[in-house]
């Protein structure tokens, strides 16, 4: 096995687990826990799933430090092609982190107020249930706020693979694609709520990018093109 090529099977090892505690954190957990527009069932499910929410909030935390040893690799792998672009990948990754903690404290005292504990236990009911959604609604707005910088970064990765040819280069204009998805996203969020769900159905497959990167690093590694 060359130098690249363990370089980008060891990027693509961070990239998995980047994904797999992704898809639990934004799909899988937050599918079981959160009831669209119902706040009393919603704090019913945190309080009846307790280690199911410390679980989303654990993973969370992880998954950022996870995506930060990731870009660590890909700068590794990447800085002889390009050391300023890459350089500025590793930069839009490392200021997403203190956006990731923020939303892991208001986690934190959803669960607090959920329980009734030193805040919620000065509100009643309804009371205690609408400022658990608050935070949780924190939550939310800080996972959209941080879909920008999701989709920025991909930029200078993308750039970095269709200079290096390391992959084929149709991964490199994927993740172009990948990180407009993202920032289309991230506009509609805040300015088209009404169409977000819709567009973030149909851009489902252009989101693959970033898999179909991952997998080909595990499976295939990387090379230097020949002369």
């Amino acid at each position: 096995m060359t130098p690249i090529q363990r370089k980008a099977r060891i990027a693509g090892l961070w990239y998995l687990s980047v994904t797999l505690t992704g898809i639990w954190t934004l799909m899988i957990a937050p599918s079981k826990l959160f009831v669209h527009g119902d706040a009393a069932a919603t704090v019913q499910r945190i309080l009846g799933s307790e280690m199911l929410f410390r679980s989303y909030m654990a993973v969370s935390l992880v998954s950022s430090l996870l995506f930060l040893m990731l870009v660590l690799a890909l700068h590794e792998l990447f800085r002889d092609v390009d050391r300023k672009m890459s350089r500025l990948m590793v930069a839009l990754v490392i200021i997403q982190i203190p956006c990731a903690w923020m939303v892991a404290v208001a986690q934190g005292m959803a669960l607090e107020v959920a329980k009734g504990g030193v805040v919620g236990g000065a509100f009643a009911g309804p009371q205690r249930e609408a400022l658990t959604m608050l935070f949780l609604r924190m939550d939310h707005h800080g996972t959209m706020a941080s879909q920008l910088l999701w989709g920025l970064w991909l930029f200078p990765l993308a750039a970095l693979v269709l200079r290096s040819r390391y992959v084929p280069r149709f991964l490199g204009w994927w993740l172009n694609l990948n990180g407009l998805a993202y920032v289309a996203v991230w506009a509609l969020a805040f300015l088209a709520p009404q169409h977000f769900d819709r567009v973030d159905d149909l851009l489902f497959p252009v989101f693959l990018g970033e898999v179909a990167f991952t997998l080909w690093l595990l499976i295939r590694g990387a090379k230097e093109p020949a002369e």
